[in-house]
This record gives C-alpha cells, structure tokens and sequence, in this order.
C-alpha cells in the first residue's frame, strides 16, 4: 500500500470526530476530515471519513489491524455498513513535514499561563479560528488547556500566529503536545489514579489525553510520565526547541552587514547578533523563544533574500533561559535601541562619527538614526546588554561622572530605551 490514507465509508451520519477517533490507536495523524457519502452509494446517508497519517507504514499498519476486526468495529461505531480502504492521498506539504522535522508538530497543542476566569468557550472560539477542534481540555486550576485539532496544519498556525495576534491569549505559552492516538500506540497507560493531578506540583499540570505531566518553567518545558512511586522524566520536547532563543543564518553573502540582516528581521526584540562574516553565517538571539521559532518558521516557510540570495535558516547552539537582569530590564522597556534625545530644542545631538566613537564604548553598533532635524537620534547596538550598560550609566548614581567623561556632550539629552524595529509586525 502507497498511501498515507485510508478511507472509513458506511459511519452513520450522527457520529462525532471525537467518538471515531476514540477508536484510533495509530498515529502520527496528520488530519481527520469528514466527506459525505453519495446517497446513490448507500441506501441510506451515512458519512465517510478520511484519515491521513503522517507516514505510509503507519497507515499501512492501521489498515492491516482494523480491517481484520471491521465488523467488531462496525458494533462499536455503531455503523453495519462500515468498510476500510486505501484512500488516495497527495503528497504532505512541505510546510507541514518541515515543521514536523524541525519543531515536532503535531496536531494537538498546549496553551499555559491563561488568564484566570476565563471561559472555556472563548478558549474554543479563539482558536478555533486556526482551523477545525476535534477536542479541548480546559484544566482551569493550572491554568493550561489540551487541544487536538483535526490536523497539523491547523496545529502549526497556532502555534506561529497565536503569540503575534491580537488575541486575549497572545501572551501564553504554545506548543506542541504528543497526539493521543501516538501515545495509545507506543505507551502502555497507566490507571486513571495515576495521572491524577494529584502528581502535579504548583508549577506542573497534567494532560489528561496522553497520561503526561509537563513542568513548566521560564525557557523550558519538560514532560513527565507517573508511575506508581515516582515521577521519571520520559521526554523532552527538545523537537519543537523550547527555550532556544538563538536561529541560525546560513549562505550569506560575503558583504552582507547586521544592518542588512535586522532589516531581515520581524516580529520579536533581538537580545544578540552575532555576525561571523568570514564564515559567511549569523546567530540571531531573541528574547522569547517563542519569537524565535516563530521566525524560524516563516523564514524556512517564506524565504529569506539578502544581497540576492536566499538565506538557509536553522537552529543554532540552545541559548538557554534569558539572564534575570536582562529579563528585568526588558519588563521596564529595555531593547537594544538607544533613545538619545533633547530635553529642549536648543542644541542638536553630536554627529555621526561622535555617537559611533562614544556609545562604542559599550557594546558594538549596527546602525545610527537621525530625526527631527538632529533634536534626537537612536543607537542600535547588536547586543541588548550595551544598551542596558548605556542606559544604567547615563541615569545611575555615578551619572555626574559619566558626562564628565563625555565632555557633559550629552547633559542636556534624555537618554533610554527607543523601539527595536525588529520587534515590529512582521511584513505583510
């Protein structure tokens, strides 16, 4: 069999997607989608389904198991006319197997950290705008839901678009979860008690679907499995890259510069660019992980082209969770763009070639801006931490003695944090 389809035909018309695929235990399954039976086909309307999976033994797998046993499962179904077969499938989209390879995609999704007291139904409704919900398991104590959408590419766009929305659950966490029906299949299950949440701390919540407990801390998601005595780490979700922060830039042209590369750059602060020139790559360093796989994701979707050649995109060295005084400072408005600007409209700030030389000092610069006719300019510095250095000196206790330094060139001037274009919606 050359198929990653199989086709389920004769299911009575009331029968719930959930209700069918309660019966599965095969999977990865890429999507599950109804299509109604012709009438001339049965002599009453029924309902088939197409169940695709994400690769061809898997489907050849299920068919050999349930074709043997259609007529129990007819009983079950509650359908007499049911019948199995190969279904015709086209090949799985590019944008769907690249995120299974690089972020472990599936199609059932984790939301944490959600708003207390919100209604289960506005969860359904927000995301449902991502494609078709099969199931949802609001578990309101921890603050996290379960969902299973009918397919991965739903799955995908959740987790791409939801942190960039305008949604009231932009600010959660999203990931990638384990799909049931794979669990069935690789994991014996453990009794009902034994998932309770009566194994999950304050920082932990259990996912009833696949038996799992995730621990949820800053940059890192880690899945627990409970057994009788203990609670033993199975695996970690080191598929979808939570936590890592830095992508990786491959191919570039030999005089491409940062600025060119931020130009590149939407939709989240950058924490660090690291340009290697000589070896004709970058590492890009955001501040939320999130914001990272995000641009992974559109970056190996959507192409990227700088000085005519397209970008290869990857994954770079695990940066790890971001360091506490940095995340301190981004809570007060940190980026790594420095506002220099007039407390009156007197004196211009100094030219070019003087900021250059200055802000130097802390931290290496990828570009300078100018507006209003010179009453202020903003420096970009590559890493987040001149900025923060810059800002900290200029308005801290030793702050007589830093413009003295300096000449008192910038007593007059504001200095603090201006916007990082990189964290500008990314362009339509």
């Amino acid at each position: 069999m050359s198929t990653r389809s199989l086709k389920f035909s004769g299911l009575r018309p009331d029968i719930e997607l959930r209700e069918f695929l309660d019966v599965i235990e095969f999977g990865p399954i890429e999507k599950c989608v109804f299509e109604l039976a012709k009438e001339d086909t049965y002599s009453s309307a029924t309902e088939n389904i197409i169940l695709s999976f994400v690769e061809t033994k898997t489907a050849e797998y299920c068919y050999t198991q349930l074709v043997n046993i259609t007529e129990e499962l007819s009983h079950v179904l509650e359908s007499p006319q049911l019948e199995i077969t190969p279904y015709d499938s086209q090949p799985l989209q590019s944008v769907v197997q690249k995120s299974i390879q690089d972020d472990g995609a599936t199609r059932s999704v984790c939301l944490s950290n959600i708003p207390p007291a919100v209604p289960q139904k506005l969860i359904y409704e927000e995301l449902e705008k991502f494609g078709p919900i099969e199931t949802l398991k609001y578990v309101v104590n921890k603050g996290a839901a379960f969902l299973h959408f009918t397919a991965i590419s739903s799955a995908i766009k959740c987790v791409e678009q939801l942190p960039l929305s305008d949604s009231i659950f932009s600010s959660c966490k999203v990931f990638y979860s384990r799909d049931r029906s794979t669990y069935a299949q690789t994991v014996q299950l453990t009794p009902a008690a034994q998932y309770s949440s009566q194994f999950a701390t304050d920082h932990q919540f259990v996912d009833p679907y696949n038996n799992l407990i995730y621990s949820n801390s800053v940059g890192e998601m880690t899945v627990t499995h409970p057994s009788a005595t203990s609670l033993t780490i199975i695996d970690s979700i080191q598929q979808s890259n939570i936590g890592n922060r830095t992508v990786y830039l491959g191919n570039l042209h030999p005089e491409t510069t940062a600025e060119e590369i931020c130009n590149s750059i939407r939709g989240g602060l950058l924490e660090l660019i690291k340009l290697i020139p000589e070896k004709h790559i970058c590492f890009v360093t955001f501040i939320e992980h999130l914001t990272a796989a995000q641009f992974f994701a559109s970056g190996t979707m959507d192409k990227v082209v700088i000085h005519g050649r397209k970008v290869k995109i990857g994954w770079g060295k695990n940066s790890g969770p971001l360091n506490k005084i940095v995340a301190q400072a981004v809570e007060k408005g940190a980026s790594r763009n420095l506002y220099i600007g007039l407390n009156t409209h007197i004196t211009k700030v100094p030219d070019v070639d003087i900021l250059r030389r200055d802000f130097s000092v802390f931290g290496e610069i990828e570009q300078i801006n100018f507006f209003k006719d010179g009453q202020c300019a903003f420096v970009n510095f590559l890493s987040i931490s001149s900025s923060i250095s810059a800002v900290n000196e200029f308005n801290g206790e030793n702050a007589e003695t830093v413009h003295i330094s300096f000449q008192n060139r910038y007593k007059k001037f504001k200095i603090s944090y201006g916007k990082d274009r990189c964290g500008n919606p990314p362009k339509s």
